[in-house]
């Protein structure tokens, strides 16, 4: 490695160590996720472990229209849990 490779790569590991941790994950750099209907995370039942009636259903007692996957999977998996009456 030649000085100024050396001399780039140290002030880059600098400047890593400087930025403050988790910094890449902050709400500011972080792309928003996007929206999906109702139809469309039924389509992709498959990833949230279970069949598009459970999906369609337990988005639509909550009364959604749209939302991301990660909501999704929270609604849905609260459904799963809730206790029958």
């Amino acid at each position: 490695m030649n000085k100024e490779t050396k001399a780039a790569a140290e002030a880059a590991g600098e400047e890593a160590l400087a930025s403050p941790q988790g910094a890449e994950n902050s709400p500011q750099s972080a792309a928003p996720e996007s929206l999906y209907s109702v139809d469309e995370l039924a389509k992709a039942a498959g990833m949230f472990d279970t069949t598009a009636d459970i999906v369609r259903t337990a988005l639509r007692m909550e009364g959604v229209t749209e939302a991301t996957v990660t909501d999704a999977k929270r609604i849905i998996r609260k459904f799963k849990k809730r206790e029958v009456q």
